[in-house]
């Protein structure tokens, strides 16, 4: 467990717990938090944080579990909604059942959360979460470290289109392959995904490659068909 300092404001907690980080899944295989839960309950019993702040749905359940007895405020951020990956995704959304049905009680059960955008908050206040209890946070940038100035890979064409995230279908690395058919003298790079020596067996990789071959046969296509309709001489 990380327990976070910092200069409070007098009268302001002074302290905030979180879980320690790790490498997870993002949509692991959901099993009871009630151990998890247990050991939160007997370490904050004699070594109580000023606040929580529980970040995902799985963290949620436990945090509400341990709190619910010691009367500790717990600030939810969920990132994500699972009725919202449910709607864009359809059948693709590989979330675990339980987390469409647990997510609206961890918000009501949290003494405030913190959301992510306005499609978010809707969610929220639609699943009963009191709007009163609910504020917009967008995800932040660290502007000293992402700069003008500095280091910079060199481009193969005049202009680059760059994209970051986890290489999963949600991300829509799609629309920007898509996008890229329409941009001349552009590059795509893609920041994420699994090792390179992985790619080749990712499946969304495979499919990323796959639109691309077929975008670029297409536009090879229909360069030629412009080409017969025009009218030249020798």
């Amino acid at each position: 467990m990380d327990r976070t300092a910092f200069a409070p404001a007098p009268g302001t907690p002074s302290t905030i717990s979180k879980p320690a980080r790790h490498t997870l899944s993002r949509t692991p295989k959901y099993s009871p938090p009630g151990t998890f839960a247990s050991i939160l309950r007997a370490q904050w019993s004699t070594d109580r944080p000023d606040v929580v702040h529980s970040h995902f749905w799985m963290s949620g359940v436990a945090t509400e579990l341990a709190t619910r007895s010691l009367g500790i405020p717990v600030l939810q951020t969920f990132h994500s909604l699972g009725s919202a990956a449910h709607r864009h995704l359809g059948a693709a959304d590989d979330s675990p059942s339980e987390r469409t049905h647990l997510e609206p009680l961890i918000a009501r059960g949290a003494t405030h959360v913190i959301a992510t955008s306005s499609d978010e908050i809707f969610d929220l206040v639609r699943q009963g979460s009191p709007r009163s209890r609910t504020t917009m946070v967008p995800s932040g940038v660290d502007t000293e470290a992402f700069t003008p100035e500095g280091p910079a890979a060199k481009k193969t064409a005049p202009h680059r289109l760059i994209c970051v995230g986890r290489l999963v279908e949600q991300k829509g690395f799609d629309v920007a392959v898509a996008a890229l058919a329409s941009l001349p003298d552009t590059e795509l790079v893609v920041i994420g995904g699994p090792p390179v020596a992985q790619l080749s067996t990712d499946e969304v990789a495979i499919r990323l490659v796959k639109l691309a071959e077929r975008l670029a046969s297409q536009i090879e296509s229909n360069c030629w068909d412009g080409f017969r309709t025009a009218n030249y001489r020798n």
